[in-house]
């Protein structure tokens, strides 16, 4: 019986954490969007900082830890932004970016990705 039950516990946390894993690209549209989220906080563009969370809302699955890249790339942009005193994009370039960013999230994070079979 414990033979058992440790051979199912180490399966069940085999697939889990299988689950949690993320391609590059998957990883590499998060943190664009952390980064987009930083430079729109810096710039005061609170618009697009609402589209960007409902974006993220919309594709991610509910893990902490994509919400921990995303916050960690926000923060490390936004203090980059403000410390070199960089200029803001202009909105429209700034929103097409965004608007390209959301594109690349929602393939990367389709349904059919985050289905345990895959």
């Amino acid at each position: 019986m414990f033979k058992s039950t440790q051979i199912i516990l180490a399966l069940l946390l085999m697939w889990g954490f299988q689950a949690l894993a993320t391609t590059d690209e998957q990883t590499q549209s998060l943190e664009q969007m952390g980064k987009l989220n930083g430079i729109a906080l810096g710039c005061r563009y609170f618009d697009q900082v609402k589209i960007i969370k409902k974006a993220l809302v919309q594709a991610l699955p509910k893990r902490r830890e994509l919400g921990r890249v995303f916050e960690s790339v926000t923060d490390q942009t936004y203090r980059e932004f403000v410390a070199s005193k960089a200029a803001c994009p202009a909105p429209e370039a700034f929103a097409a970016e965004l608007e390209a960013a959301i594109e690349s999230l929602n393939q990367n994070f389709s349904p059919e990705l985050q289905s345990p079979g895959k």
